[in-house]
């Protein structure tokens, strides 16, 4: 067998007996919590052990809160939340059976149902809270719970008082009746403060009038940061880079240069915009937004002629100036919302349509219509503050 297959056996065989210990510790890892919500306890949830009688038995058993991120489906929005249970870690849990009695597993199931208790009160305020916020509430609902069962285990005499054991067990049953586990439902989907997303996308651009008789129509792209407030203000800021080449040869003299525009080379036209709106949500997929604005466009074309200054013989760019006007709406569809601990995402397809004046100057006047194809992502600020985006130049 070649050398090289033996290797990649090799190799393929080593990555599946990994694959295999992986699955393995963490299935041991699983077995080792018990969740509050797999049953009552049983002796059978201890290791057996022989106890000095200095050490307590019923000090060993650990009770922890254990967090995890679930996903669940509501509509169109994916959510992203903890989920807070109580567990018994089962590897540091021990009872000596000549010490222990039905009185001792009941005093121990009280103690579980506390955490218990405890857990769905972190549960219940985790769910709208950024992670910072969330480990806070988790630790102070663990002192809080570590409180109570201090007050038990003194209280019962170390666990030995059979009367405030029922009490005790009895009362907190009760309140696990009456505190029922939050879940996640359409009111955490309230927009915060503000929100801000990025885009990105083709745009094509239709010439009319003059301009659409000397140039062809242009192809380019377009990016940008999009801003919304809480009262569904938009504000825009993009940039958009279109692509086209002239039809006729006396398009434009540059003076300064000496240049007349041709026909063999591309033109360019830059622009950078900022844009004001207002968001009209048809249904959580479809939103609509109208829009207006004004911008900096730039058209542009390679000279023959070398920049002096330039050491690499570099060409200068023939260019006209001018600012516009635009309007149009824009419709976005969600394809995606998730809701996480820390944020909430929006992913949608944008349509792009709006009419544009340019005048660069010496009769070069210029109507278009502008239709576009972005994909978008939206993000939403928990904090009571401003988003400012910058623009470099």
């Amino acid at each position: 067998m070649c050398p090289i297959i033996k290797r990649r056996k090799a190799f393929t065989i080593s990555l599946l007996l990994f694959a295999a210990c992986q699955l393995q510790l963490s299935a041991k890892k699983h077995e080792n919590l018990k969740n509050w919500n797999e049953g009552p306890l049983t002796w059978a949830d201890y290791h057996e052990a022989e106890l000095s009688p200095l050490v307590s038995d019923f000090a060993p058993s650990v009770f922890q809160f254990n967090a995890s991120k679930k996903r669940v489906r509501i509509q169109n929005y994916k959510f992203v939340y903890y989920q807070v249970d109580a567990s018994l870690n089962k590897d540091k849990s021990y009872y000596d059976p000549a010490r222990t009695d039905d009185w001792d597993l009941k005093a121990r199931q009280a103690v579980f149902d506390t955490w218990e208790l405890y857990s769905r009160y972190a549960q219940s305020r985790s769910l709208g809270e950024t992670t910072l916020t969330y480990n806070k509430t988790v630790e102070d609902y663990m002192n809080r719970a570590q409180k109570d069962i201090a007050k038990f285990q003194q209280e019962s005499n170390q666990f030995k008082d059979t009367a405030v054991i029922n009490k005790y067990g009895a009362s907190v049953r009760n309140q696990l009746e009456s505190t029922k586990r939050k879940t996640p439902d359409l009111s955490m989907a309230d927009v915060p403060a503000y929100r801000y997303g990025v885009y990105i996308g083709a745009e094509h651009e239709i010439l009319m009038g003059k301009a659409g008789d000397q140039l062809n129509n242009m192809y380019g792209f377009n990016v940008g940061i999009d801003y919304i407030t809480k009262r569904k203000w938009y504000l825009d800021f993009g940039m958009s880079a279109n692509f086209t080449e002239l039809k006729v040869d006396d398009f434009y003299h540059d003076v300064g240069y000496a240049y007349d525009w041709v026909t063999n080379k591309s033109v360019t036209n830059l622009r950078l915009y900022f844009n004001v709106g207002h968001l009209l949500d048809v249904n959580q997929y479809l939103r609509f937004i109208p829009f207006a604005g004004i911008s900096y466009s730039r058209l542009q074309q390679q000279s023959d002629m070398i920049d002096p200054s330039s050491q690499n013989y570099s060409y200068l760019m023939s260019n006209l100036n001018c600012m516009a006007v635009q309007a149009g709406v824009n419709a976005d569809f969600m394809i995606r919302h998730s809701i996480t601990p820390d944020d909430i995402t929006d992913t949608s397809i944008r349509f792009k349509l709006y009419g544009a004046y340019e005048d660069w100057g010496t009769g070069h006047k210029a109507y278009s219509v502008n239709l576009g194809l972005a994909i978008k992502f939206d993000t939403y600020s928990f904090v009571n503050g401003i988003f400012i985006p910058i623009i470099i130049f």
